[in-house]
């Protein structure tokens, strides 16, 4: 099954940044358009403390762990599309 088709209805809804930690393992989706490919694109995800894995529209473009930053980041060019994009955040708490 490709991830832009997967059926996320039933996943809980939550507002970020909260002020409760997330436990154990979470997936976060996020799905954005793009107009235009000109322009370099960047993802700040804040502090993110725990490992992590992100995907765009269903490629891991990057990975991280307890030592490294990930506050901003450049998506690849390479892996967005005109219009539809989806980022999946998978962070878990070892």
């Amino acid at each position: 099954m490709h991830l832009a088709s997967y059926d996320d209805s039933q996943w809980q809804k939550i507002t970020l940044p909260n002020q409760e930690p997330l436990n154990d393992v979470i997936w976060l989706r996020r799905s954005f358009e793009l107009a235009d490919l000109k322009q370099a694109v960047k993802l700040q995800l804040g502090t993110v403390v725990q490992n992590a894995h992100l995907y765009l529209n269903g490629e891991l473009i990057n990975q991280k762990d307890w030592s490294t930053n990930w506050e901003v980041l450049d998506l690849p060019e390479s892996a967005l599309k005109q219009d539809q994009n989806q980022i999946a955040l998978r962070v878990n708490n070892d």
